[in-house]
């Protein structure tokens, strides 16, 4: 049987140098060339498809002036040896319900992940027929894979993956956007070597120059906005890199329904509080899916609100989303904060104004705009507990130095907000869910806690599942907002209705 890691191995030892070497030659570029090459050869490192097809196209011309016939009669039976075995293994999918997400640690293969999660092209791939492989297409990958893109992890930034890991040369785990945390099976980088490489690709694409031993825990951005974090030694006890990607989202009512994140009725009510641009508040731990569903709730707007979204990223990116709408977005910058950013949006005549991740007192400006005829805005913020939802917004307030009393500044918060929508990662059922819906209602009585929280939906945990609470009514005052935005008397009824 052929060893096909030596074999492959042994070509790109061959290859490789000589590839790279023509790349950097200018001698071989045309003048129109010159200006982009360089450019896109950098931008491989940050999951760029445009510049992974260009540097592709070119170690392929190199490739069909440098490999021999005997070479690539050594690739055709890789290739045969390689497809074979991906058959034989079978990769179909995962029987989830096998799988005790608690107590074991879940295992995935490369393929079955390729199968349940890759891009349609990355499907097709492993239903090709082995005679439809050409050597040249194959063995161009496996040099650009190696020399200019990720590696290991290259394939893994195009599947509907939300989270990808790397634990030195132990492991690699992804989180697929159902919510499932996975380690891929005898799947993991060989060397701490390795590692760094794919680690500076990375990072050296911000011009931030080379990780060292002192500047050795560094944070970053892809191209597509996915949150890059990269801890090596000696500051870590492994090389780690960790991917979140805000990409692999749908923003199809259907998946929502079908991944259980919400539920008929839940969806329904939703509607009518966007409708009725009801402030919203969402809030969640780490990782439980906030900014996710705060893309799919812009979707349940009238599509004609002009939306403006300020975030500090691309964390929350709608344009792509929703190409139809009239969505305008501002990204803090090293010189533009979130709270200048904000400034700028209210000028733009947008109906309601969105805050990707309230963290200080840009919220404060955001609570002035759902007062003063931005309603319908929202944000979200790491928060677990409905009750602190108040006092964090004013304390994040009182951060901006205007000396206002933090009393005042619970009740323009308690005044503000009209829901609170939190989301939950149920790890034992390997689902983020909604699992709290509440009404914020004003209390002028009580100072220190100038509000009540009415919940409109709230788990069970007997029946482990998220229930309409029978006897709630909404507050007069979000009853006549909701009217004076358009929503009818049987909209109103459809939201008391169990």
């Amino acid at each position: 049987m052929l060893d096909i890691r030596y074999e492959l191995k042994g070509l790109l030892d061959k290859y490789r140098t000589k590839i790279v070497d023509r790349m950097k030659d200018p001698n071989v570029l045309s003048d129109e060339e010159a200006d982009m090459h360089t450019d896109f050869i950098h931008r491989c490192g940050k999951g760029d498809l445009e510049a992974r097809r260009y540097v592709m196209t070119k170690i392929k011309e190199h490739l069909m002036t440098l490999i021999t016939s005997a070479d690539r009669t050594t690739l055709r039976a890789i290739i045969i040896e390689h497809f074979n075995s991906i058959k034989n293994k079978g990769y179909k999918t995962v029987d989830l319900d096998s799988i005790d997400f608690q107590n074991e640690e879940a295992f995935i293969t490369y393929y079955q992940l390729m199968d349940e999660y890759g891009s349609p092209q990355q499907h097709d791939i492993l239903n090709i027929e082995v005679n439809a492989v050409d050597e040249i297409d194959f063995f161009a990958m496996e040099i650009y894979k190696s020399e200019y893109g990720l590696s290991l992890i290259e394939e893994l930034i195009y599947m509907k993956i939300n989270n990808i890991e790397v634990h030195g040369t132990r492991k690699i785990r992804v989180e697929t956007n159902k919510g499932i945390w996975y380690t891929i099976k005898d799947y993991h980088f060989s060397t701490d070597e390795e590692i760094k490489c794919i680690a500076d690709r990375l990072y050296s694409q911000e011009g931030n120059g080379q990780i060292t031993d002192e500047n050795c825990e560094v944070t970053g951005r892809l191209l597509n906005g996915a949150r890059l974090t990269i801890t090596l030694k000696p500051g870590a006890a492994e090389h780690g890199i960790f991917i979140k990607k805000f990409d692999s989202v749908s923003v199809s009512e259907e998946e929502m329904l079908q991944n259980g994140t919400i539920t008929k009725h839940m969806l329904d009510d939703l509607k009518i509080l966007a409708k009725g641009r009801a402030n919203s508040v969402f809030i969640g731990g780490v990782n439980t899916g906030k900014s996710t569903f705060l893309k799919i709730y812009v979707g349940l707007f009238p599509k004609h609100y002009k939306i403006g979204l300020v975030d500090s990223g691309k964390d929350t990116d709608l344009m792509d989303l929703y190409p139809d709408r009239d969505i305008t977005t501002l990204y803090e910058t090293d010189k533009y904060s979130l709270h200048e950013q904000f400034s700028y949006k209210l000028r733009m005549g947008r109906h309601i104004i969105i805050i990707g991740e309230a963290r200080s007192y840009e919220i404060s400006e955001m609570i002035k705009g759902m007062t003063r005829g931005n309603s319908g805005s929202c944000c979200s913020l790491h928060i677990t507990n409905p009750y602190h939802v108040v006092n964090a917004i004013a304390r994040m307030g009182a951060e901006s130095g205007t000396g206002v009393d933090i009393n005042v500044l619970r009740e323009e918060a308690a005044e503000a907000v009209d829901i609170i929508i939190r989301l939950r990662h149920f790890e034992d059922l390997g689902k983020r869910m909604v699992d709290y819906i509440g009404e914020l209602v004003v209390n002028y009585d009580n100072p220190i806690r100038p509000f009540e929280l009415r919940p409109i939906y709230q788990w069970d945990e007997s029946k482990k599942m998220v229930i309409k609470v029978s006897d709630y009514k909404p507050s007069q005052e979000l009853e006549d907002k909701l009217r004076y935005y358009g929503c009818s008397d049987e909209d109103i009824e459809l939201l008391k209705k169990e």
